[in-house]
């Protein structure tokens, strides 16, 4: 049976869910090491010190192993300095959202983009989980263009069990907008909050956030100073995102760039028609006016207008359901996402 290492920057939310779908691909075994898990999970940890650098050499050794494929930007460069030590089997690297591109002015970002040029060779083949990826990276002199390739995120049609409802904070006539994913500011709540204080006179339209992170105080202190606390809701961290969604009416992100959101699919999941802002990774999953509103980048005047629009209008709702339950159908579809990546994995099954 071929073996495969899959090493990943972190085993959190959207990459656990796109490793748990990998490994789960079927004739292949796989070993998982993260920079970052959960304590709960038994995932080996690497950091970039003299004894990971050994232990994952002789583990490599060991297992002889077809391919490693590594998943983000800082277990690429672990690896890849690795392969400079050590002779490897060949490397795929998947970058999920090339975000040093839109960090290009900060000096994270430069010395991101200074890395992936200096390693660039050493991988076999790239993968990039958008074409907005892919076009950046290109453009910036990070990846070799012939060795590269798009496989967009995908997921498994929704469930017909619909889940009791855990929304019992807002009323049953409410129209309930859910956000999900981390709380950073990359994810642009803080445009979300200021687009429903333009609609705090529309008491019925209600929000939901799912998640934590960083700006957690802040963004609840943001909520506060405004007294939109009857109209937005901050949820925390939920294990069953999909009981949310389910039961809520509109899905909304206002990230400030992305790889190829599952939030955004898992809202397609759940039948829930979208309001996206118009940024890299998300314009590769919505169309505007076709099954989903882009509004203007950072612009929450133009998110509480697209909003309104929607709320009111039924047929509209129903289009962007229709058109994105086809697009997850017939591109953002795990078991297509699954057999490109098999289709890669064996050209190095020797």
């Amino acid at each position: 049976m071929q073996k495969i290492l899959i090493i990943s920057s972190g085993y959190y939310r959207g990459e656990k869910t796109h490793l748990d779908q990998i490994t789960a691909i079927d004739g292949i075994s796989f070993d998982i090491i993260a920079n970052k898990s959960p304590k709960e999970s038994n995932v080996k940890r690497f950091s970039f010190s003299p004894s990971s650098f050994i232990k994952v050499s002789k583990q490599i050794k060991k297992a002889s192993y077809s391919c490693i494929h590594c998943h983000g930007f800082r277990a690429s460069v672990f690896i890849r300095l690795l392969s400079i030590l050590v002779k490897l089997p060949p490397i795929i690297y998947t970058i999920h959202g090339f975000h040093s591109a839109y960090q290009a002015t900060s000096i994270k970002g430069i010395t991101q983009i200074l890395m992936e040029r200096l390693l660039k060779n050493c991988q076999t083949s790239t993968i990039c989980v958008s074409q907005s990826d892919l076009d950046s990276a290109i453009k910036l002199d990070c990846i070799n263009k012939d060795n590269s390739t798009v496989i967009v995120n995908g997921i498994k049609p929704a469930s017909l069990t619909t889940a009791p409802s855990p929304i019992h904070m807002f009323n049953s006539d409410d129209v309930i907008c859910i956000s999900s994913g981390s709380l950073e500011w990359r994810k642009g709540y803080d445009i979300i909050i200021e687009a429903a204080f333009q609609l705090k006179d529309m008491l019925t339209i209600k929000f939901i956030f799912l998640g934590s992170g960083p700006l957690q105080e802040e963004l609840s202190n943001k909520i506060d100073n405004l007294g939109l606390t009857k109209q937005i809701y901050m949820a925390g961290h939920q294990t069953n995102v999909a009981a949310w969604l389910q039961h809520s009416h509109i899905y909304i992100t206002a990230s400030r760039w992305e790889g190829l959101p599952y939030g955004i699919l898992e809202a397609f999941q759940n039948n829930l028609p979208t309001i996206a802002s118009n940024a890299p990774g998300i314009r590769d999953c919505i169309t505007h006016n076709e099954n989903g509103f882009l509004f203007e980048l950072n612009n929450p005047h133009d998110l509480a207008d697209k909003l309104n629009r929607l709320v009111n209008d039924n047929q509209l709702k129903s289009n962007f359901i229709e058109a994105s339950n086809a697009r997850l159908k017939n591109e953002f579809n795990e078991d297509i996402m699954k057999q490109k990546l098999k289709n890669i994995y064996d050209q190095f099954n020797t």
